[in-house]
């Protein structure tokens, strides 16, 4: 079979700048490198590092960004939200524009294309060929598109069945098929990390006995970080400690408001918070593995959880709230599923709590490794998406 995936387009797959969709889309295209079911065309943004980039059974057709829009990418700030909104609009656009004229030109037959994450697209790709189109839903902005957009899609995959449940609640009267596929976790990237543990902790200025609790993801207001700050603050014992992994955007620089006003709240326990900014996929692992705890206590329904999955991958206890598909991740005794209300309170109880009791929280550990394995490994996600491909039967418009 052979198919095209269209990714977003703002980051280069591979993700040497982070990005949850770019991650997930390397993680097919390595995995059918080994088992050569699919044909692969992957159109992304052009990055000089992957240029010369070679991966079986999938060609690179590499999308440049127009000047303009690098100009103002290197000179904005992402806090200025309409400006910045603007330029992912006219970026979005003459991205997907350069993805069809190339389609044409190479006039390729494709039996799928899969649109990553981007409803919109569909308005340019739809009709070009007679390919099947899927698109790839991993975000929860089905408010900001028509019905119309998600009916003229052959088919749809969403990362969770909360995904799907708010599809479908928004847009009741769409025919489409919707499927659920989870996202995975490359498993043995995340489970064996490369450098000393015992080194890295000392590195981010932590002592052998210090209990260390991480957070990683973007620091923006929905992941809960000022809530985690405020908990570590009812904790007395100094010897738990925690790092915070991450930056506003990605591998962005900029200290925003908000990071701002983290650091004032941890003012008074600065001895025991570490900020690292943004760390490489490729180095989250080595990182990653000193948390003794990883807590990430989103307070918005998050559409599924990548974070959450890597890090149960690396044999962690991860605390986490209830919200949207995090729920479907766990599959009993694997993981701490926390209530958002007296959430600083809570997490401070749960992080005591496992501080004091080691041998449940290593059977949780244990458990959690398991779970990715059985349910979230890179083979399964595969092997699922293959199936998704050869069983749908999209439907076509009979005109």
């Amino acid at each position: 079979m052979k198919i095209a995936i269209i990714s977003p387009g703002r980051m280069p797959v591979p993700p040497i700048n982070g990005g949850a969709v770019e991650t997930l889309i390397n993680d097919f295209i390595i995995e059918n490198s080994k088992n050569s079911n699919l044909d692969i065309d992957l159109y992304g943004c052009y990055n000089k590092y992957i240029e010369n980039l070679k991966v079986r059974n999938c060609k690179f057709i590499l999308i440049k960004n127009s000047k303009l829009v690098r100009i103002f990418r290197n000179i904005l700030p992402q806090s200025l939200g309409k400006i910045n909104k603007l330029i992912n609009n006219i970026q979005d656009i003459l991205y997907i524009r350069s993805v069809k004229q190339k389609i044409l030109k190479y006039d390729h037959a494709y039996d799928c294309i899969i649109i990553e994450n981007k409803p919109n697209f569909i308005k340019q790709i739809k009709g070009i060929s007679n390919s099947k189109i899927i698109l790839h839903l991993h975000n929860s902005h089905i408010k900001n598109f028509s019905a119309d957009i998600f009916e003229s899609y052959d088919s749809i995959v969403t990362v969770s069945k909360y995904l799907k449940d708010e599809l479908i609640d928004v847009h009741n009267d769409i025919s489409t098929p919707v499927k659920v596929l989870s996202n995975c976790v490359s498993e043995e990237f995340f489970s064996k990390p490369r450098r000393n543990k015992e080194l890295v902790k000392s590195e981010f200025g932590f002592e052998k006995k210090d209990f260390v609790v991480v957070f990683v993801g973007r620091i923006v207001e929905d992941k809960g970080v000022m809530e985690l700050i405020k908990a570590m603050k009812l904790i007395s014992n100094p010897y738990i400690k925690l790092m915070v992994i991450g930056a506003s955007w990605f591998d962005s620089k900029e200290k925003t408001e908000y990071m701002k006003k983290l650091e004032e709240e941890a003012e008074t326990i600065k001895t025991r918070i570490t900020f690292t900014g943004y760390i490489r996929h490729e180095e989250l692992a080595d990182i990653e593995q000193i948390a003794d705890i990883v807590v990430l206590p989103s307070i918005w329904n998050e559409p599924f959880g990548l974070t959450i999955i890597e890090a149960m991958s690396l044999g962690k206890l991860v605390i986490t709230t209830n919200k949207g598909g995090i729920q479907e991740i766990f599959k009993g005794n694997d993981g701490v599923l926390i209530d958002i209300d007296n959430i600083e309170y809570t997490i401070a109880e749960e992080i005591i709590y496992y501080f004091n009791h080691s041998n449940e929280k290593e059977a949780i550990e244990k458990k959690a490794l398991e779970t990715v394995n059985d349910f979230f490994s890179r083979t399964v996600y595969y092997n699922k998406f293959c199936e998704i491909l050869n069983e749908l039967n999209p439907r076509r418009d009979s005109n």
